[in-house]
């Protein structure tokens, strides 16, 4: 996924699965989900904090009203509005 790409750090998500590794002394941070959860009301985040060469990662899990999202986005029917809900809400 990152071949074309050198740098010490890379930072990505959208997977659902948060975590960390460090490979051939590079830093792979996968943040996981922000929001969109199937059975939860938390959206993944974190901060990662680069200091006198080191490297610190704090993975945080932020509740939030899932059913206040889901309503939203009922009221503004973006496109595809109906299959986002179906997708990454279910039958909420």
């Amino acid at each position: 996924m990152f071949s074309q790409v050198n740098s010490d750090i890379y930072v990505y998500g959208h997977t659902h699965v948060a975590c960390i590794n460090n490979k051939d002394n590079k830093w792979f941070v996968n943040v996981g989900s922000l929001g969109c959860p199937l059975q939860t009301n938390v959206a993944n985040a974190g901060i990662l904090d680069i200091k006198d060469d080191k490297i610190n990662f704090e993975q945080l899990a932020i509740s939030y009203n899932v059913d206040k999202v889901i309503k939203e986005i009922k009221r503004l029917k973006f496109p595809f509005y109906e299959g986002i809900l179906k997708i990454f809400y279910g039958d909420r």
